[in-house]
């Protein structure tokens, strides 16, 4: 049913001000947590995936569980973690370091057919039409969307010398506004919607899925888009969509770039942000780069499927592997080797 959603979920950019809510800034006591964490990993798996028994993230783990995973799940769906530059610069402290933070959250996720848990968001050069594109692999703009998991996690590791700004958006708002002046357009974005498997998901047996772009569930929003996924599925029958459908993705996807509802931010070097897949929708503007190799915007990224997550429609079942709260769900399944 049609509704409007209330709580700390529904922000604005407006709404956020100049509060502190949205972000959390280290302190002396966490950096020696993390770095005690990071030095303590054995060599033999610092180049392989860690389980949260490998790690002891000391208070700032016990803060993590009780704290951040609550904001993600019942506050604004979205954390920025600042300060982890001030311990170390190294890709590879980084890398460690987010790994560590989000096993104290959730389970790591495969983000590819090859079982990579941890993923480089950086410009490969390849155009859109090419098999290996993803936008996390270009220069682009994205579309507002969100990820295959529970929540997402991005550390920034270099920023671009232009552009490439953050930008996120509450469903519940972009849902609340369309209650109010497009009524009749947000019904339709209730109803499911053909998707066409992503180009990098090859273990996806089925080409095309159904579910709903937003649903309410337990009076929680569950909002899950990819628009590029919608548009590419009517090469099948069945994934022809009505104009009134099309007219309704044209309006919310204008909606996520209002001023009123995008909030807009640069990831300075050793930022973390956080975001809730099924409460908020992401994306970034278009960006260009260093002719320095070692100077180029680079993010990595990890998924993570958490223990306080919420309850799904049963048609994500087929993506997701599982929809009930709490559950191991998401990620991309590794090809059988």
């Amino acid at each position: 049913m049609v509704t409007k959603f209330t709580g700390d979920g529904c922000w604005t950019p407006k709404s956020l001000g100049n509060s502190n809510a949205y972000y959390y800034s280290l302190t002396s006591r966490d950096f020696i947590d993390i770095l005690s964490a990071v030095e303590s990993i054995p060599e033999c798996k610092r180049n392989s995936t860690l389980a949260k028994q490998d790690i002891n993230l000391g208070d700032f783990g016990f803060f993590l569980e009780k704290d951040i995973h609550n904001r993600l799940e019942n506050g604004l769906g979205f954390v920025v973690i600042k300060g982890l530059s001030d311990i170390s610069d190294n890709e590879q402290f980084y890398a460690l370091a987010l790994q560590c933070i989000g096993l104290y959250l959730g389970k790591t996720l495969s983000q590819s057919i090859n079982g990579e848990h941890m993923h480089r968001v950086e410009d490969e050069g390849y155009g859109l039409d090419h098999p290996k594109a993803r936008g996390t692999n270009t220069n682009i703009k994205l579309w507002f969307h969100n990820d295959t998991c529970d929540v997402s996690c991005l550390l920034c590791v270099k920023p671009a010398i232009e552009g490439g700004l953050s930008q996120i958006v509450s469903s519940s708002s972009i849902n609340n506004e369309m209650y109010d002046s497009h009524h009749e357009l947000l019904k339709e974005l209730y109803k499911p919607y053909p998707f066409m498997r992503h180009n990098i998901n090859t273990t996806m047996e089925a080409k095309l899925y159904m579910h709903p772009v937003i649903s309410n569930i337990d009076d929680k929003i569950v909002c899950n888009i990819l628009r590029p996924l919608i548009d590419k599925a009517k090469v099948f029958p069945e994934g022809v969509i009505s104009s009134k459908q099309i007219e309704a993705l044209d309006v919310f996807e204008d909606l996520c770039h209002d001023e009123r509802f995008c909030y807009e931010f640069p990831l300075g070097e050793g930022d973390i942000l956080m975001m809730n897949s099924f409460s908020t929708l992401h994306s970034r503007t278009k960006f260009s780069d260093s002719l320095q190799n070692n100077k180029k915007r680079l993010l990595l990224r990890l998924w993570l499927s958490v223990s306080n997550s919420r309850k799904l429609p049963e048609s994500y079942k087929y993506v997701y592997g599982a929809t009930t709260p709490g559950s191991y769900r998401g990620g991309i399944k590794k090809a059988i080797e």
